[in-house]
């Protein structure tokens, strides 16, 4: 994180001479730090333990993850993959509006079950996808990786069922 204030900082002060451009090289701006931030969280997986970082050692966590839910809710789950991807992508971070320095677990594309009508049908599957490189960067044991990727496998499942981040947070399940 020092790395990316200190670059931010001294960004800042080359671009802050003429606000005009730097109005004009904000996107250039926010892909430089996009990238520090993404420089920053990889150093962090490679500082964890190098068993975890395999990705099918990860994949079979989120199978475990996915193993451990009740039959009746693995019974609803409707046209829906569940992926694995090393990073958010700079498009999803775009749209989740992420600041630089700020990343995803996990993410959830697709239509909601409640939203769902009688015209859902020939429709790609949604998308959940969970970040390995992040949760690994956020955790330092092989158990606290384990629960992260419960806790966001889970997280994402309840925007399938049509449960917001705002509903979520109501009923505590942050």
């Amino acid at each position: 994180m020092v790395a990316d204030g200190s670059c931010r900082i001294r960004l800042r002060r080359q671009y802050s001479i003429d606000r005009q451009f730097l109005h004009a090289r904000r996107g250039q701006l926010e892909v430089a730090l996009f990238v520090l931030s993404l420089v920053h969280d990889r150093l962090a997986v490679w500082c964890y333990n190098a068993s975890m970082t395999s990705r099918t050692a990860f994949e079979r966590l989120v199978h475990e993850a996915l193993d451990t839910l009740p039959q009746p809710l693995l019974d609803r789950l409707d046209n829906v993959a569940v992926v694995v991807e090393s990073q958010p992508t700079w498009e999803q971070r775009r749209k989740m509006r992420l600041r630089p320095g700020h990343t995803l677990l996990g993410l959830y594309e697709g239509i909601p079950r409640t939203v769902r009508d009688q015209g859902y049908n020939l429709v790609l599957p949604d998308k959940i996808s969970i970040f390995q490189e992040p949760i690994l960067a956020m955790c330092r044991t092989e158990e606290e990786v384990r629960q992260a990727v419960q806790r966001v496998v889970l997280h994402e499942l309840a925007h399938h069922f049509g449960l917001s981040d705002d509903h979520l947070r109501a009923i505590d399940a942050y």
